[in-house]
């Protein structure tokens, strides 16, 4: 059974991620605060180091999320049971290994700092394997325990020097937040060097959070397209879209939605069991995003659901989008037309705003460093988090002609980007 600590996570995320458009802001707000601090309390626990926790806790999460569909399980209510629920499951036990971890290796101040095990000091150790119902935990841990907890096999003994950090190349954990679109490609053509460097950076122990404000994709379309353009493999998990951002806006008495975009935001939706309709009068919520297919009538439409007061949610307002052969109309482009035939403006869910943060946050980081190409988007993004330090790369909608000053870093690309970051970890 897990302890209360881990419960409050499980509880949380959970919540969050099978359910969040049947929270209402307030209680979002309150879950989200639970989480993060029962998050921190595990990180603290003696035993524990805060790598540990991110590349285990995280990552399982994430792998559940991307594997297990959780549309069987969505209810009409708030709360979620655990009973047959597999995402439930798979978190659960990932925080009982995390428990095992913390359990089974005890630093005992008192004796210079060598490390004991827990059967030594209480008398019992954990009972049983740690139970095991999903193969998707299996690859979680990126290295051995033993690696880490400094001891040779369980219930053996250590005398020698207790580890303080695992070896140099394993103490490099960073963050780092970035943006696809005119960073990585522009279009379907990489940014040159991209590729290499992106490989360079996977291959340090660095955590790559790709948010991209691009609405007409779904996480794994990105995903497929990072892999299919560069040569890396990426994970939908690692993905957070505007759509994703949008519609976790959402509450119950915003169904059914109006949908003026493409596959990221319908997909979005359906993943969480949101009703749409094409019926004005019928719309209690309008998603707008950047539409390739747009027509006048789709407008007209939305438009006069937004007038009927529908609640109108934009993924972006971005006004253009970068390709290879110049830049073209962006969502912020469909967005203003209908808020000037609606008159009214919409709420914002993606960059730089609160709605995708919050996302960016419930991945666990903290610290970070955001690499894009927007001033307005990107770097503000990054301004709005004290923990967070901006990159501007030059391959795609800003310039050197731009006022540029609210950028931490100004470089020529993401070649250079990962070249500061790198040297910043080592301390060069």
């Amino acid at each position: 059974m897990t302890d209360p600590l881990f419960a409050r996570y499980v509880h949380a995320v959970t919540h969050l991620t099978v359910s969040p458009n049947m929270l209402d802001a307030g209680m979002k707000a309150n879950i989200i605060a639970d989480g993060a601090k029962a998050w921190v309390d595990i990180r603290s626990l003696p035993g524990m180091d805060r790598d540990f926790v991110d590349s285990y806790l995280f990552k399982a999460m994430g792998n559940a999320r991307d594997d297990i569909s959780i549309l069987p399980f969505m209810g009409k209510e708030s709360t979620i049971s655990p009973v047959g629920n597999p995402l439930w499951d798979a978190i659960e036990n990932s925080v009982e290994d995390l428990e095992g971890h913390r359990n089974l290796l005890h630093v005992d101040e008192r004796r210079n700092r060598r490390s004991v095990l827990a059967s030594q000091r209480n008398g019992r150790l954990r009972s049983g394997a740690v139970r095991r119902s999903h193969d998707i935990l299996r690859d979680a841990c990126p290295f051995s325990w033993s690696r880490r907890a400094g001891v040779c096999r369980v219930g053996e003994a250590y005398d020698g020097p207790l580890r303080e950090g695992p070896p140099p190349l394993f103490q490099l954990l960073i963050d780092v937040i970035c943006d696809l679109d005119g960073v990585l490609y522009r279009g379907d053509v990489a940014v040159p060097g991209a590729p290499e460097a992106l490989r360079r950076l996977t291959e340090t122990q660095t955590r790559i959070t790709y948010v991209t404000n691009n609405s007409t994709r779904t996480p794994a379309q990105a995903a497929s397209k990072i892999e299919d353009v560069t040569g890396v493999s990426t994970n939908p998990s690692q993905v957070i879209t505007s759509s994703q951002a949008a519609v976790s806006l959402l509450t119950l008495e915003d169904q059914p939605t109006m949908v003026v975009g493409e596959r990221g935001i319908v997909e979005a939706l359906a993943q969480v069991g949101v009703e749409m309709t094409g019926d004005p009068e019928n719309a209690c919520s309008v998603i707008v995003g950047m539409d390739r297919n747009v027509t006048y009538d789709s407008i007209a439409r939305a438009s006069a659901a937004v007038r009927s007061g529908a609640r109108f949610l934009a993924t972006n307002i971005d006004p253009t989008f970068p390709t290879p052969s110049g830049f073209v109309p962006g969502a912020g482009s469909v967005v203003a037309a209908i808020a000037t035939a609606a008159e009214r403006e919409p709420e914002v869910a993606g960059k730089p705003n609160k709605a995708i943060r919050d996302l960016v946050r419930l991945h666990g980081i903290e610290e970070a460093w955001v690499v894009g190409d927007r001033m307005d988007t990107d770097v503000a993004l990054a301004t709005a988090e004290p923990e967070w330090r901006s990159i501007l790369v030059l391959t795609g909608v800003s310039t050197i002609d731009d006022d540029l000053s609210a950028a931490d870093h100004v470089v020529p690309d993401f070649e250079s980007a990962v070249d500061l970051v790198l040297s910043r970890a080592s301390g060069q």
